[in-house]
């Protein structure tokens, strides 16, 4: 049976009732950060997707254009299809129509892709840059729709059960409403692209969006929701029952620049934190676990955290944190390759550091077993090549490359995992 993330927070409440001690690094995650091209954008948010098994393809969402190594020579950016699993990882398709600045990636139940694009799609008879979501039919590069009604700056697309797609807005999208600036969440019927209802009540600068088992959705916030009192830059989760616009629950301790976030079917959540909000400033981050239904944090995690930006989880309860620059404070490396640490279920420390191909990893995804893919904006250390980037893979239980790839990879932001 697999191990939810209940249990692994349930034992690290009991490890861990305090504030762990110092760790190293800065600041961001799937979302801005420090200097580099990727980190840039306050809205690059590779989606999460847990699987409770094998995968048969990985999708890789590139910013830029193919790399050399593809028949193509425009500069368009594009979503890549890569059959997965046994000895080879063989290219099996680009999309790459309707896309443009791809920012995340998410999967219905029928598998079919969606992509956020920051900058609108080509196939978009807009002009303007408001963005927009593309959804590609399972197994085949054909755009179907285009939601673009209530789309502005969209930062992360989610579909529940019954195939209502949410989508995550930067700015206020809706000429309806009254907020400026605060974000909304547009809700979509299934095989539409009218807008169904739009949520702003408790939304702030929404950064991810994420579903537990009973249909409730889960906002991952930047800043304070417009219907907080407070003008500071508060960040929180807000908590919505199935079909409702208004929070029934927010999490908001522990809490600071968060950059990505996970939930599991029961409803335990996990947050990366760019800065340590219970430690001094300057601090490198940190990684705060809830049980569900609570709103304070079970445990907070900040050895071998250094600037985290994407999380990743396996069905045995490992969780992987990217760390985008330089390493942990324990490392004594002082270069700013970055790294991914992985802890075991209740541990707060890492059982292992992976490094090897690492460079800026800006994404994560991981198999039910085990098996990781790591999304390198800037390429691997290890790697001849200049520029492009990688996308490189890790056995269960391995810290050491299995396959790396550089075929039509172009500054990868974005990673996912479907079967169809």
């Amino acid at each position: 049976m697999k191990r939810s993330i209940t249990a692994r927070a349930l034992a690290l409440g009991l490890v861990l009732p305090v504030v762990g001690c110092s760790a190293g690094g800065g600041g961001a995650a799937l979302v801005p950060g420090s200097q580099t091209p990727v980190a840039s954008s306050a809205a690059r948010l590779p989606v999460l997707h847990p699987l409770g098994g094998s995968a048969a393809f990985l999708y890789v969402a590139n910013a830029t254009g193919s790399s050399s190594s593809s028949s193509s020579s425009s500069g368009g950016a594009s979503v890549n299809v890569y059959r997965i699993g046994g000895k080879q990882i063989r290219f099996a398709r680009s999309d790459s129509g309707g896309i443009s600045d791809p920012r995340g990636l998410g999967f219905d139940g029928n598998g079919n892709l969606y992509v956020v694009n920051g900058a609108g799609g080509s196939s978009s008879s807009s002009s303007s840059s408001s963005g927009s979501v593309v959804e590609f039919a399972a197994g085949s590069g054909n755009a179907i729709r285009t939601y673009t009604d209530g789309v502005t700056s969209p930062t992360a697309v989610a579909v529940d059960g019954r195939g209502f797609v949410y989508i995550a807005n930067g700015a206020a999208s809706s000429s309806s409403s009254s907020s400026s600036g605060t974000g909304s969440v547009t809700v979509y019927r299934p095989n539409h692209g009218r807008v169904a209802r739009t949520i702003t009540n408790g939304i702030g600068d929404p950064r991810a969006l994420a579903f537990d088992g009973n249909g409730n959705l889960y906002v991952l916030n930047g800043s304070a929701a417009s219907s907080s009192s407070s003008s500071g830059a508060g960040a929180s989760v807000s908590i919505y029952g199935p079909g409702h616009t208004d929070p029934k629950s927010t999490i908001s301790s522990g809490i600071s620049s968060p950059t990505a976030f996970a939930v599991d079917g029961a409803g335990d959540v996990i947050v990366a934190n760019g800065s340590n909000s219970s430690a001094s400033s300057g601090a490198p981050g940190s990684v705060t676990v809830y049980l569900a239904g609570t709103t304070t944090p079970a445990a907070t995690i900040t050895n071998g955290i250094a600037n985290p930006r994407a999380l990743a989880l396996d069905a045995a309860g490992d969780l992987f944190v990217s760390n985008f620059s330089g390493g942990s404070s324990s490392s004594s490396s002082s270069g700013a390759a970055g790294s991914v640490t992985v802890y075991s279920a209740g541990s707060s420390s890492p059982k292992r550091t992976i490094t090897d191909g690492i460079n800026n990893p800006a994404a994560l995804v991981a198999e039910g077993n085990g098996t990781l893919f790591v999304a390198n904006f800037a390429g691997s250390s290890s790697s001849s090549s200049s520029s492009g980037g990688t996308v490189t893979e890790y056995a269960p239980g391995s810290s050491r490359v299995r396959h790396t790839i550089t075929n039509h990879v172009n500054d990868p932001v974005a990673l996912g995992l479907g079967s169809f």
